[in-house]
């Protein structure tokens, strides 16, 4: 049903289980935006799921450029093994990046490469790293990062637009 822009008729027990396998708390957030119309509010939720698929695939597109352009950045700052580099993690690092970065090396596993660990950050950690205390980071890696940056694009500019994309992905 997901893809069909067709109505497809439910039975009660389809409507039951459909709204006990989305929680009432969830259904009802739909049931509300329709009207208290089932029918309705079921169309309202698989639209929802069709619109963000549609939103998937740039979402993701944006999370990789963005991540793999800042990890050639910290490649060329601080080498193959930023992630392991005590000048980048104790000078660089805030306290909640550091914990970010050793929970994703956790995962990745001991020894894992720096692929794979940047594989395991979160796009919070990319776009954090965007805040007012990472100011010196991007002093010159900004226009490394963002090569086609007009001149009066800040590092608080880009900042607002991860911000914008995080709040919307979530």
């Amino acid at each position: 049903m997901a893809e069909s822009q067709a109505p497809y008729p439910n039975s009660p027990v389809q409507i039951a289980a459909i709204r006990a396998s989305l929680s009432e708390p969830r259904f009802a957030t739909y049931l509300q935006k329709g009207g208290g119309n089932e029918a309705y509010a079921i169309a309202l939720y698989l639209y929802n799921a069709r619109v963000a698929k549609a939103f998937m695939f740039p979402l993701g597109v944006v999370e990789i450029t963005l991540r793999n352009a800042i990890d050639a950045l910290l490649v060329t700052q601080h080498g193959a093994t930023w992630h392991l580099d005590a000048g980048f993690r104790n000078t660089v690092l805030m306290p909640e990046g550091l914990s970010t970065l050793d929970k994703a090396i956790q995962r990745a596993g001991a020894g894992a490469a720096r692929g794979r660990v940047v594989a395991e950050l979160t796009f919070d950690f990319w776009s954090n790293l965007f805040r007012p205390n990472y100011g010196a980071l991007w002093r010159t890696g900004l226009n490394v990062v963002f090569p086609n940056l007009t001149k009066t694009t800040t590092r608080h500019d880009i900042q607002t637009m991860a911000r914008s994309i995080n709040q919307f992905r979530n």
